[in-house]
């Protein structure tokens, strides 16, 4: 049996994060729980803000540096976040009575700061992996998908872009193409998006783009879901 990254006839590999072996089992999780509710204070982080895009939606975003926060939710009526939520270093919690509405927003480990260290782990595999299979030319040719791949990944987990932010960060796309990066868009707003979703639309890209078709498969070749497992995220 054969475990190379080629394009066909071969098993895809794996990737898996690194194990913890930080000894969480020696924690006492009700010291921790109440050494969280401790640090929380009223409100939002200083760096986030709720506004209000479309009706009967709000969105909370917080600034992150480049890897930003963004969630938006269905909501009817005025939602007051200092009376409503909580923050500490580790989330965002928010609880409504009338209508009733809650939500809990990881900081400390987003769904933004995953995707981007789950797009660099893949590039890494990648080019240990598939690399050496190629000659120079695709070699070339891989690289810059990837790169494109980082770029798109870049761009969406920015927050508070500007209505034709498609336009100036994505000029080449056709229509179905603009209409498949905005559905990940929707996808990270609601705290769904997987890196999966992310290089299915990225192969497509490439492909309308003139990526060669030998390299365009190894955007399939290898497996992400281990690294998008649940992982336990301490509150």
């Amino acid at each position: 049996m054969q475990t190379g990254c080629g394009p066909q006839g071969e098993v895809a590999r794996v990737i898996h994060p690194p194990l913890n072996l930080g000894g969480r089992e020696a924690r006492d999780p009700s010291a921790k729980t109440i050494a969280s509710f401790q640090r929380t204070r009223p409100g939002l982080p200083p760096r986030c803000r709720l506004e209000v895009r479309v009706k009967d939606t709000f969105c909370i975003s917080c600034d992150e540096g480049g890897t930003d926060i963004e969630r938006c939710y269905a909501f009817r009526g005025v939602f007051d976040e200092v009376g409503n939520c909580v923050h500490s270093t580790e989330h965002i919690k928010c609880l409504n009575v009338t209508p009733p509405f809650a939500l809990n927003i990881a900081l400390k480990g987003s769904l933004e700061k995953s995707l981007v260290e789950n797009t660099r782990m893949w590039q890494e595999s990648l080019r240990a992996i598939a690399k050496p299979e190629l000659n120079p030319e695709l070699q070339a040719a891989l690289e810059q998908g990837m790169e494109q791949t980082g770029q798109l990944v870049a761009v969406l987990v920015k927050a508070g872009k500007p209505p034709q932010w498609m336009d100036e960060a994505l000029p080449q796309l056709t229509p179905p193409l603009k209409k498949a990066v905005a559905a990940l868009q929707q996808q990270k707003e609601a705290g769904q998006l997987k890196l999966l979703q992310v290089l299915q639309v990225s192969r497509q890209i490439l492909e309308v783009s003139g990526t060669p078709a030998t390299v365009l498969p190894y955007w399939e070749a290898l497996s992400v879901e281990g690294l998008e497992e649940p992982r336990e995220v301490e509150e």
